[in-house]
């Protein structure tokens, strides 16, 4: 059945909570459903996403009534599902109740208002809203910022999107420079994969879900970004980041796949190159 939510005299419909069984339901937290309910949304499985989180939202209304600051997060997702789905809309509706909810609540986290400006400025852009979409990424980034800290892989989704709405106006200097500032973060992030393999510890530093799909989703898009501008070292190093993500997560062909990749793009002696070689030496 579909869920309705119904916020003043509007009623919105959020999607359907028909796919996932009440067994599933009793087994999640409702933190886990929304964890969830994001990596599905990460990966492209906007239906799935939109089902769990919905569900998410009624336990918690059930739970906590209808203006919990919980409800914030699980909004979040059926807003950025939905305008995966096409349906921007509908999309803007509900993520437009979510920012009531945070404002009816004035102790809602940095981190919680990250996620909603990061979804608002997805959706802005993608309605070519584009100064509307700079401001509330700004906001995105600032209050990433203070949860995670400026350099965190967390933070580099708001300027990854930035360097997006850059580009609309035109501005590569800008674009190139915010997305060279992800790829920073990310081998920052993923130097640990390294140093821990030279170091002869036997298992690799563990990332979480949320974070592998974010840094695969990221770099697949500088490389095809760096790849139009014929950026070839930026290509060949984002390359060799995703190799080591790659290896982190135990897929050793892709691996093998990308450190080929940028071996064709990067001088032989650079440090990069050297340490994916040297992943690479590790799992043959």
């Amino acid at each position: 059945r579909d869920l309705v939510l119904t916020t003043g005299d509007t009623d919105i419909t959020m999607g359907s909570e028909a796919e996932f069984s009440e067994m599933d339901m009793l087994s999640f937290s409702t933190s886990d459903m929304v964890t969830e309910a994001e990596l599905l949304c990460q990966q492209q499985s906007y239906q799935d996403a939109l089902s769990l989180a919905t569900q998410c939202v009624s336990r918690i209304e059930q739970e906590n009534g209808k203006e919990s600051i919980r409800l914030i997060d699980p909004y979040i997702v059926i807003g950025l599902a939905n305008a995966g789905l096409g349906m921007l809309t509908r999309s803007e509706k509900i993520l437009a109740v979510a920012n009531f909810v945070m404002v009816k609540n004035i102790n809602t986290p940095s981190e919680t208002k990250s996620k909603l400006y990061r979804a608002l400025g997805s959706l802005y852009t993608a309605r070519e809203k584009y100064p509307e979409a700079l401001r509330i990424l700004a906001d995105d980034v600032y209050h990433s910022s203070v949860a995670f800290g400026p350099e965190s892989s967390q933070t580099a989704g708001g300027y990854y999107l930035m360097a997006d709405v850059f580009d609309k106006y035109g501005d590569t200097d800008t674009s190139t420079a915010l997305r060279n500032k992800v790829a920073q973060i990310w081998r920052t992030t993923l130097s640990v994969v390294v140093e821990s393999s030279r170091s002869g510890e036997e298992e690799v530093p563990a990332l979480q879900p949320l974070e592998i799909a974010a840094a695969q989703n990221q770099l697949i898009g500088l490389i095809g970004n760096y790849s139009e501008l014929s950026l070839t070292e930026n290509e060949g190093q984002a390359s060799v980041l995703l190799a080591i993500l790659y290896y982190a997560i135990g897929e050793i062909d892709l691996m093998r796949e990308y450190v080929t990749r940028a071996s064709e793009k990067l001088p032989a002696g650079g440090k990069l190159l050297q340490d994916a070689t040297y992943l690479l030496e590790v799992v043959q």
